[in-house]
């Protein structure tokens, strides 16, 4: 008991003395506070400062994972804006959960499908220039893309459930669910699971996104949007009850991640421009529809048809895949934010402010064969799930 009491009268002086070292200089204080008592670690800021990754501590506890750092119920992560001092504490999950990847039986990483294809190699680079007037790789744009790696199957059900806990998935009561794509997945779900995986096998530092829950107000604020780009932004949903979800990619860190348009096209063609043969077939391994993709618009298990050269299934159908790239018509679109020296580097679709919808490529085949050209693009509004719509994951090779 005495020991609790020395306890409570050490985080009550911290937090005390902290406040009103924050009063003198006009400023505030985030407390990131252990069980202990003793913080790792205090950071002053200004009102309205964001929370950057190297102000806040990763903490290791024996038998557990870190979670983060909580104020109540409400995570606080890198790009919180601080508006109040705060005293966050940490929490954790038991390590005998059924959530570390690493230590999954060699079984389930079979039963998951979780192999990838190197569609760069590490140190080198592609630089495309094609002719022609569809997909990305068109007349008078020369695309140039840097090393990454991709999932040779879709992301399945089974895999999902196992990382976020659910599954949104069509499926029926006698399906084996677990080798069937996930679908009915909004592109904020994906951005979700990507962050999750990288968090599970990497470390939070490696991932790829960095989401940002604003409110409709500040959005227009803070952005230069008309009321036309508005009524695209918001469409038929009543913006008063959305928050805004801002999400940034940093496509430089070695998380899981959604593949750019110019990407996923560039792997779907095989990968060489070089390899006339497949780099100029209609769909992704064949001229031949029924030799990649279904005509029944269902779902069916992962990797049951050809693959194109890569090694890569189900990339002309089954389920379409989200891309990280914002969608316009003109696919050049905010080609100047990429261009260095006349050549586009590494090009993700145009600025946030101007559409709303995202690029969704290999659409499954629902007798519309056309869906399922390699060459063929497609959008969807990135808040709610569709059954056409899955993904799958991408990871960009580093130096």
């Amino acid at each position: 008991m005495f020991l609790k009491k020395v306890k409570f009268f050490i985080i009550t002086l911290t937090v005390i003395l902290c406040f009103a070292n924050c009063s003198e200089h006009s400023g505030l204080t985030v407390i990131f506070m252990t069980e202990d008592g003793i913080p790792p670690k205090i950071v002053n800021v200004q009102f309205g400062e964001k929370l950057t990754e190297e102000q806040i501590p990763v903490l290791k506890k024996d038998g557990h994972i870190f979670d983060g750092w909580y104020d109540a119920d409400k995570k606080i992560e890198a790009g919180y804006t601080v508006i109040r001092s705060l005293v966050l504490t940490p929490k954790w999950k038991s390590s005998n959960q059924p959530i570390c990847l690493k230590k999954m039986p060699i079984d389930k990483n079979i039963e998951y499908r979780l192999t990838e294809t190197i569609v760069i190699p590490q140190g080198t680079t592609v630089i495309i220039s094609q002719k022609g007037n569809e997909g990305v790789f068109i007349d008078n744009r020369a695309v140039k893309l840097t090393p990454f790696k991709m999932g040779q199957y879709l992301v399945t059900q089974g895999l999902y459930e196992y990382i976020m806990s659910k599954n949104p998935g069509t499926h029926s009561p006698t399906d084996n669910y677990k080798l069937l794509p996930v679908n009915n997945i909004s592109w904020y779900d994906a951005i979700a699971f990507c962050n999750e995986m990288t968090k599970i096998f990497m470390t939070a530092n490696d991932c790829v996104y960095e989401i940002e829950e604003t409110t409709v107000e500040d959005f227009l604020r803070n952005h230069d949007v008309d009321s036309e780009d508005s009524e695209c932004l918001f469409e038929s949903t009543d913006p008063e009850d959305l928050p805004i979800k801002i999400v940034t990619a940093d496509i430089r860190k070695k998380g899981y991640r959604l593949p750019t348009e110019a990407e996923w096209e560039f792997a779907a063609r095989g990968g060489s421009k070089n390899d006339f043969m497949n780099w100029s077939k209609v769909y992704a391994g064949s001229n031949n529809i029924s030799d990649v993709a279904w005509d029944d618009g269902i779902l069916h298990e992962i990797g049951s048809k050809q693959p194109n050269s890569l090694l890569l299934y189900d990339m002309s159908g089954n389920v379409g895949e989200w891309c990280w790239d914002l969608f316009r018509d003109d696919v050049k679109t905010n080609d100047s934010a990429y261009m260095q020296d006349g050549i586009i580097e590494n090009p993700q679709g145009c600025d946030f402010s101007i559409y709303y919808d995202r690029v969704v490529r290999g659409l499954y085949n629902d007798n519309e064969n056309e869906t399922c050209r390699v060459s063929y693009r497609a959008k969807a509004f990135p808040r709610y799930g569709n059954e056409k719509i899955g993904l799958r994951l991408v990871r960009t090779i580093g130096e």
